[in-house]
């Protein structure tokens, strides 16, 4: 929460009027507490305080940024104890994709079970190119990277809470293919298979974060976090 506010260049002031703004009575201590990991929120509180920051900080804030870092998070347990969480599985948690699951009947009713359609599956994968600040990427290399991603992207998109396809972005603007081809491009070179996983992670890692830097200073997204689809095309 500092680093997204230092970062925005505001204080907790700007907060406060921000959640004034939404209907909440956030105070700047009460704020300040929060940031200082001394004041516990409850679960409302968490759902709608990156609603609040991304009011405040004009750009889109998910629950996934508050849980950088691969540090374990000391969550408050039983009898107000600290209970360390892997940071990892809880950003996970908050910006995975559901799971597609068909409940049973005596669980929940099929009609419940909501099944995302091509199109909406087309629209959100736009999204998320969008948002992660590679709009600009040739779609014939997005294409090809795609293909060739595996479980590996999917490990990394969720170490740096980030959408699949940003990862797989990155890997395609640098070497117009997927992580996963270019570490298996560069087996046998002579560098240890370890050092090549470590370097080319670092590479996807600096690119997305480039862009993810480049789409707030350039305004891809609204203060609500809805982008200008309009504005950012994929290059044919």
């Amino acid at each position: 929460m500092r680093w997204l506010r230092l970062d925005a260049g505001i204080g907790h002031e700007e907060i406060a009027a921000a959640a004034r703004g939404l209907g909440f009575e956030w105070t700047v201590s009460w704020l300040a507490s929060v940031e200082r990991g001394t004041k516990p929120l409850s679960a409302e509180q968490l759902l709608v305080l990156p609603v609040v920051l991304g009011t405040a900080c004009k750009h889109r804030v998910a629950i996934a940024d508050l849980l950088v870092g691969d540090e374990a998070q000391a969550l408050l347990g039983p009898a107000k104890e600290q209970v360390a969480v892997d940071a990892a599985k809880l950003r996970d948690s908050a910006s995975g994709a559901p799971m597609r699951r068909a409940f049973g009947a005596t669980s929940m009713p099929a009609e419940a079970v909501v099944q995302e359609s091509p199109v909406e599956k087309a629209r959100r994968r736009q999204r998320d190119i969008i948002t992660s600040g590679f709009g600009w990427v040739d779609s014939r290399l997005l294409a090809v990277a795609e293909a060739g991603a595996t479980a590996a992207e999917e490990k990394l998109a969720r170490k740096l809470g980030v959408p699949v396809v940003a990862v797989v972005a990155a890997a395609a603007t640098l070497w117009g293919r997927s992580l996963t081809e270019q570490t298996e491009a560069e087996r046998g070179n002579g560098e240890p298979q370890t050092h090549i996983k470590k370097r080319l992670t670092g590479e996807v890692t600096v690119r997305v974060s480039e862009a993810a830097q480049w789409a707030r200073e350039t305004g891809v997204t609204d203060g609500l976090g809805e982008p200008d689809l309009d504005r950012f095309t994929l290059s044919v």
